[in-house]
């Protein structure tokens, strides 16, 4: 198998440390319609107080990328090292894995990615002495273009400024902000220093995840003095190469259903630093019961509080899994799996989030050295190897999958906007949001009942509504689809666990 798999499944638990899912919400204790599967492609900052004073306010304007509204996103879905046995087992040269991934997006119509393992600086920098090797077995060069290729994928990167040599980041501002200069310059398109290309990219992050279900890496155990000072200086240094880039706060593990602490002790310390910061990230995954995300909501809350209004929640790593993983979670089928990101997306803009990144396109095989991972049975395509999955499923979207494909071409941005949640919703069984397409003013809604079965009657503007079960069969097959007349401004469906489509026509 790839050499430079197993690098990354060494590197990954130092970046994506295993946080054990299930408590509420999903982050507590430690988610043209296709009919038929598509086939495979080829071959030091002052001490917090009560009432900071606002930083400078982060503008939530958009830079310029195209796409760059979409709520879609899924997960590392171009980086072929973090693949090695699923290219072996189908097929795939590093090519080869770049097109299939293409080509998925082209039907999942997902516009945004992520990859936290291309910027690592000891990699990219090894002998800590000002030279930088792009390309090195990480291929990060290569991986960046490759998400970019098309224009339908905008990225966003973690900097990772712990070293392993050593060589502290705190004991070497200079060093650190000339590293952070350079990632910046190097992929931020603007045809100076770039790579090949000229690959844009205009967000960045200041490392990957803290404080993620009792993890030890130095990421997972920074402090928040240090953490302050990391963003402060990383932020400056952005800045210097493009002004115009965006910043993202470490994803936090949260407090049962609510922001952790910490997490507000950093948003007031940057806040009392004079630190601009545009988006906090939040990854969140759990069972399929647990497709509520309070401690998203919880954080909107806070931030509104602060007056920073204009910084927008990400969450991004999100889902669940499917099979028998370990730690004695519950077996899951593609259908529970499909259930559950169809509710997470339709749910997520009413908590405030401004995006949601599915984990991930396709399996990691052993993740972090457990072949019983959760993390091994969360992608939209699966490998038929971990935690019971049939063989059969190889390289086969799942459930999921066709989910996704309809709801993003349905509700994704900036072709439609978030309404509200509809008034059939009673927060205990029945739940629905709306949606409505901006060049014609049709609604869209999705819908249904969290047990049971029960008709139920709301409000449209249209004469009829076209009603779509966004659980497909494994192969990709609608399994109902209907158009029903409205009669008296008002349409009565027949709605179940399932979660429907319902367009106005």
């Amino acid at each position: 198998m790839d050499k430079k798999f197993f690098f990354v499944m060494l590197i990954l638990p130092l970046i994506l440390v295993i946080y054990g899912c299930g408590g509420s919400g999903g982050g507590g204790n430690a988610e043209p319609t296709p009919s038929v599967a598509p086939t495979s492609s080829p071959t030091v900052s002052p001490s917090p107080t009560d009432t900071p004073t606002p930083s400078p306010s982060p503008t939530s304007s958009p830079v310029g990328l195209e796409y760059e509204e979409s709520f879609f996103g899924v997960f590392n879905s171009h980086d072929h090292d973090a693949y090695g046995p699923f290219k072996e087992w189908v097929g795939l040269d590093e090519q080869g894995f770049y097109d299939w991934a293409d080509y998925h997006q082209s039907v999942l119509k997902f516009h945004w990615s992520r990859t936290n393992t291309e910027l690592v600086w000891d990699v990219v920098e090894p002998d800590f002495d000002g030279n930088y090797v792009w390309n090195n077995f990480m291929d990060a060069d290569d991986n960046i273009a490759a998400f970019r290729k098309t224009g339908q994928v905008n990225l966003w990167l973690v900097i990772e400024g712990n070293r392993r040599d050593g060589n502290r980041w705190q004991d070497n501002k200079e060093k650190f902000q000339a590293y952070v200069r350079a990632c910046v310059e190097r992929y931020d398109g603007d045809g100076i220093d770039d790579a090949p290309g000229s690959p844009t990219v205009k967000y960045w992050q200041a490392l990957n995840e803290r404080g993620m279900g009792g993890a030890t890496t130095a990421d997972q155990q920074i402090s928040i003095e240090d953490y302050i000072t990391y963003v402060t200086w990383m932020e400056e240094a952005v800045h210097d190469s493009d002004p115009e880039a965006k910043i993202i706060l470490v994803a936090q593990a949260p407090l049962n259903d609510e922001i952790h602490s910490d997490m507000k002790e950093i948003i007031d310390g940057l806040m009392s630093a004079g630190v601009p910061f545009d988006i906090v990230d939040m990854h969140s995954w759990g069972p399929c019961q647990n497709w509520q995300m309070p401690e998203i909501a919880d954080a909107r809350e806070y931030l509104d509080s602060r007056g920073l209004t204009n910084v927008q929640l990400w969450s991004g790593e999100n889902g669940t899994w499917i099979g028998q993983p370990g730690n004695a979670m519950e077996p899951q089928t593609e259908e529970q799996q499909a259930i559950f990101l169809a509710k997470r997306y339709a749910y997520g803009p009413s908590v405030g989030l401004s995006k949601l990144f599915w984990n991930n396109l396709c399996e990691w095989y052993n993740f972090a050295g457990r072949p019983d991972s959760q993390f091994n049975s969360m992608g939209l395509v699966g490998d038929g190897h971990c935690n019971g999955e049939d063989p059969s499923r190889l390289n086969k979207p799942r459930v999921a999958y066709y989910a996704y494909s309809m709801l993003s071409s349905a509700i994704d941005r900036p072709e439609n906007e978030y309404v509200g949640v509809m008034s059939i919703t009673d927060n205990n069984n029945i739940y629905g949001y709306e949606y409505r397409e901006k060049s014609t003013g049709k609604s869209k809604f999705i819908l249904w009942r969290e047990s049971g079965e029960s008709e139920v009657t709301f409000g449209v503007s249209s004469d009829s509504v076209l009603v779509t079960n966004l659980i497909t069969d494994l192969e990709g097959n609608i399994q109902y689809q209907e158009t029903i007349s409205a009669k008296d401004g008002e349409v009565t469906l027949n709605v179940a666990e399932d979660p429907l489509l319902v367009v106005e026509q």
